[in-house]
């Protein structure tokens, strides 16, 4: 993303981005469209901004998707990368959501 702006403004409007590509790629999927895309590019815009919520956030929803569309495999991967974002918190290199969100949603139950 190249934006004429100090880091900040950039930082913040990637993680705002990254978000909506996530609410997006969930929209896809509960209207019945592909929408891994989204993910793939929130994943991105989050890592740019060093979101690691944001990460998490948009791994944690493409997992969710791939399970429940029948692909266990590829989904363990990205709830693992989810989670595995979690704890990456402590990285000095890494801040924190400027939003304070909290952490990915609760553990998937397929029943």
């Amino acid at each position: 993303m190249h934006v004429p702006a100090t880091d900040t403004v950039t930082a913040q409007l990637a993680d705002a981005l990254a978000e909506l590509h996530t609410e997006a790629g969930w929209a896809c999927y509960d209207s019945g469209l592909e929408g891994t895309g989204h993910f793939t590019r929130a994943t991105g815009l989050a890592g740019q901004a060093r979101d690691t919520y944001g990460i998490a956030n948009a791994a944690w929803h493409a997992g969710l998707v791939l399970a429940r569309t029948g692909h266990p495999h590829d989904a363990l991967k990205l709830l693992q990368l989810g989670r595995g974002q979690q704890h990456r918190v402590e990285d000095p290199g890494c801040r924190p959501s400027p939003r304070g969100r909290p952490g990915p949603p609760p553990p998937l139950t397929l029943a």
